[in-house]
């Protein structure tokens, strides 16, 4: 494998809202995987997002790239692979969400915001507006 170089940035928004920026870099092309594990709760899945119902609040996870597009799914627990299932111990698997967005470029920026059902979340390069709130994605 090559090396790839990997930087994290995770930003606290109003309203207890979170951005969380990965940023990926190598000399080579690379399969690029973004993998969040969430619980196991009714969900509906839109385009590059999941809503998450916890009965009295609905939460989003909604992802994208600063560049081009990935590809986005969501599995729960699949019964021929380990994607979809946690294990909180030894032995034992339980049901779990797999959010994944992947990609394959020599460089990668993914974005992860996690928010309410009803937050507005629109992408234009290295621009984010959360909310109507302007947040460059910049590396410093």
């Amino acid at each position: 494998y090559a090396p790839v170089c990997h930087k994290r940035t995770v930003r606290s928004l109003e309203g207890d809202r979170w951005l969380v920026v990965d940023y990926l870099e190598a000399k080579e092309v690379h399969r690029y995987s973004l993998h969040w594990l969430l619980s196991d709760v009714p969900f509906m899945e839109n385009k590059n997002s999941i809503h998450l119902n916890y009965g009295s609040r609905v939460y989003e996870v909604q992802t994208g790239m600063t560049e081009g597009d990935g590809k986005f799914s969501v599995v729960r627990a699949d019964p021929n692979s380990t994607r979809g299932w946690r294990s909180r111990y030894y032995g034992h698997k339980e049901p779990a969400l797999s959010l994944m967005l992947e990609a394959t470029r020599c460089h990668a920026c993914f974005w992860t915001f996690f928010g309410y059902e009803g937050d507005e979340v629109k992408a234009e390069g290295n621009t984010l507006w959360v909310n109507k709130a302007e947040i460059e994605l910049d590396r410093s």
